[in-house]
């Protein structure tokens, strides 16, 4: 199980801080099916971030409004 959480944590890191593809992602050597499922939990959960208080930005890419999907018609766009 940890094994999954910590593929699970670069696989977002890939997707959150260096902004990778799917592709790309594949090519480093992840499972496509592992990439999409993690896509499909972070892209599924952004509501979250709209209902959280505003807070301090840590990245070079902000919480809330850099990084948005749209949650409208269940969008899943990758």
């Amino acid at each position: 199980l940890a094994a999954l959480v910590e593929e699970a944590d670069v696989v977002v890191l890939l997707l959150e801080r260096l902004y990778l593809s799917l592709d790309e992602i594949v090519e480093a050597g992840f499972e496509a099916a592992d990439v999409k499922r993690v896509m499909s939990l972070v892209t599924g959960a952004e509501y979250k971030r709209r209902q959280a208080a505003p807070g301090l930005r840590i990245t070079p890419r902000a919480f809330g409004r850099d990084r948005r999907f749209p949650i409208a018609n269940r969008y899943r766009g990758f």
